[in-house]
């Protein structure tokens, strides 16, 4: 956290990111675990929720440096899916890796204008 300005020594403005994103409480969160919590494969997911909202082939992905001795090396994250329709406050995201299992993670939905 950046509490001053490291050139002027003023102090940094207050944070407005709750302007810009829903808050996803403790209750939204347990009750969209409960939502997931029974889904095991990507078959499962698309049966009980539909097409998703999003779909990236590729959720992310790493890129080490090369050597003289080593070619550097291209890490390709796994499939990720969004789906905005399962709560009005949470992006439901969903990583499924090669093996078919899944890792579902809920997050704020942007509020702020243009692009996230």
């Amino acid at each position: 956290m950046i509490y001053y300005c490291p050139f002027c020594g003023g102090k940094a403005p207050k944070s407005v990111r709750q302007t810009l994103w829903t808050e996803v409480t403790q209750q939204e969160a347990h009750r969209l675990h409960e939502l997931t919590s029974h889904i095991q494969t990507s078959k499962e997911l698309f049966a009980t929720f539909g097409e998703p909202d999003r779909d990236y082939a590729v959720g992310g992905g790493s890129m080490t440096e090369g050597t003289d001795t080593c070619a550097p090396e291209v890490t390709v994250g796994e499939r990720r899916v969004v789906y905005l329709s399962l709560s009005d406050t949470a992006e439901v995201h969903v990583r499924i890796d090669r093996y078919d299992r899944l890792r579902f993670s809920f997050m704020g939905r942007y509020l702020g204008e243009g692009k996230q």
